[in-house]
């Protein structure tokens, strides 16, 4: 099993097989797995124990937890620091665990196991850089809100300036509403003014009306005295009257009779013919 406690640092843990009271704890530096050799060297561990690449930073022998020996994934307690070991179980041990990874499935474990080291790293290291560039976004922002609040607390007025203002705009305002109710006068004003010409617009046709009544009666008259030298009176409704032209000798002569008469017509004929 593998755990990352560290962001510069690897733990591999080995549960023997052949021994499931005795745990291996070693500490390797996580940048050991970006080297390529690294599927190479977890099917040689033996090799690695001696090579120069990788120290091993810790090693200790003790007895395992429950959920150690059960290979349950989760964090294991670290062994007591500082305890030493006798060199000759370390070799003896170190025999035991090159036969125990000699075997093709122990093999397939442990590489499966550090590819996933691998990517447990390097979705570590991703998310450390976003992170990190979360971090630094905040900062600016966090920066820039400081320097708007600087900006916005030198630009304040001071408070008499602000009274100032303040008495300023309540003076438009009162001006403003005088302006105000004098417009809302000359409207009633142009209101009125416009009623008074549309009656007198009205009056106007009515006139234009009746002149043209007046043209058109003047024509009918004049016909009538052209034809029948009668010029009827249009104005008495009451009575039929008029007057009768005689052209040749120059002279008008009235008639006047009664609206009940029913012989009104004969006798303005016998006038007429005189």
């Amino acid at each position: 099993m593998v755990f990352i406690n560290h962001p510069l640092q690897v733990n591999l843990f080995i549960n023997l097989s052949f021994s499931p009271k005795l745990v291996l704890v070693f500490q390797f530096p996580s940048h050991f797995f970006r080297f390529p050799s690294f599927r190479s060297f977890s099917l040689s561990l033996p090799r690695f124990i001696s090579s120069a690449f990788v120290s091993i930073r810790t090693y200790t022998l003790r007895r395992p937890t429950p959920l150690e020996a059960g290979h349950c994934p989760c964090k294991i307690p670290m062994a007591e620091q500082g305890k030493k070991v006798d060199v000759d179980k370390l070799l003896l041990l170190a025999d035991d665990m090159v036969k125990v990874l000699n075997t093709k499935k122990e093999g397939d474990v442990l590489v499966q196991t550090c590819d996933s080291a691998i990517t447990i790293m390097s979705t570590f290291l991703s998310s450390s850089h976003d992170v990190h560039a979360s971090i630094e976004d905040c900062l600016k922002k966090v920066d820039a809100c400081k320097r708007n609040v600087e900006k916005v607390k030198s630009e304040s007025v001071p408070d008499d300036e602000l009274v100032r203002i303040q008495k300023v705009l309540e003076e438009m305002n009162k001006v403003e509403e005088s302006l105000l109710q004098e417009l809302r006068g000359v409207t009633v004003e142009l209101e009125e003014l416009d009623h008074q010409r549309i009656s007198l617009e009205g009056k106007k046709n009515n006139i234009s009306q009746k002149e043209k009544n007046v043209a058109k009666s003047k024509k009918v008259l004049s016909m009538c005295a052209s034809v029948t030298n009668v010029v009827p009176n249009l104005y008495d409704q009451d009575k039929v009257s008029g007057y009768i032209l005689d052209k040749n000798k120059k002279r008008v002569e009235t008639f006047e009779f009664e609206s009940a008469d029913s012989d009104a017509c004969n006798k303005l004929w016998k006038m007429l013919s005189k």
